[in-house]
């Protein structure tokens, strides 16, 4: 008994290793998934709206969309300056990074607020879904804040920021394979979990069974953070179903 006691104090006395010769391929390979779900998410959409009515998108809609993308594009390039070695350019850019998620946090619940008022009368009204849009740019702003504060443990801000981006591309995750899992948990609170938030969940489960698999043990920040999160699309999807939020957010919205 003492010497797996010995073993366990060992263990968590040992440094989570910032790097491990997987992460080269591996940590690319999350941000792949992230851009591959935006693309199939919204792709598609954005094609059919310009061909049936051009480029009418509000102006603050494609700044939205300029700032999610860049976003996800700095996001790739920091990734690859930190695999490849050059910490100090990862680190300049990284001041860039942090007005833009600023930006994000800002177009965010506007473009939400505008986009969810405009579909009034149209079969996309739909204001009870502020829940998800809301609490999506807020678990980003608080995540990503904490990346920024722990920005000197390589480990804790590495996964800070995918799990802080991951949780957006929630949308394109839904849109996705929502096409593909619709219905399979009916059309209550399972059946939106599972064919709109299950998708980016097993991506985030995915972060730490890569954890567990090259290092032995979760990062401290990483199942605080994911509990956290659970916590916040519970209560948004529940939210979604209430009709006093559903009340309150047609009142929100000027309807």
């Amino acid at each position: 008994m003492t010497t797996l006691n010995a073993g366990f104090d060992d263990l968590h006395d040992t440094p989570f290793l910032a790097r491990h010769r997987f992460d080269r391929l591996v940590v690319p390979g999350f941000v792949a998934a992230i851009w591959a779900a935006i693309l199939a998410g919204f792709v598609p959409d954005i094609v059919g709206h310009v061909r049936t009515q051009g480029f009418s998108y509000p102006i603050i809609v494609h700044l939205h969309a300029l700032a999610f993308t860049g976003w996800l594009i700095l996001l790739s390039i920091q990734v690859a300056l930190v695999e490849t070695g050059n910490v100090a350019l990862h680190r300049r850019l990284g001041v860039a990074g942090a007005g833009l998620a600023g930006t994000m946090v800002i177009l965010g619940p506007m473009v939400a607020l505008m986009m969810g008022s405009a579909a009034f009368g149209t079969p996309r009204w739909d204001p009870g879904f502020l829940s998800i849009s809301l609490s999506d740019i807020l678990a980003f702003a608080v995540i990503v804040g904490a990346a920024l504060v722990l920005r000197r443990d390589a480990a804790a801000h590495k996964r800070l920021m995918l799990l802080a981006t991951i949780q957006i591309a929630g949308a394109g995750f839904g849109r996705f394979m929502g096409i593909f899992l619709h219905g399979l948990g009916g059309t209550g609170w399972w059946g939106f979990f599972v064919g709109g938030t299950l998708e980016l969940d097993l991506l985030i489960v995915a972060l730490g069974v890569y954890d567990i698999v090259t290092r032995g043990r979760l990062h401290p920040v990483y199942l605080p953070t994911v509990l956290a999160l659970w916590g916040l699309q519970a209560t948004a999807i529940t939210l979604y179903f209430t009709p006093a939020w559903t009340a309150f957010t047609t009142h929100i919205l000027g309807h």
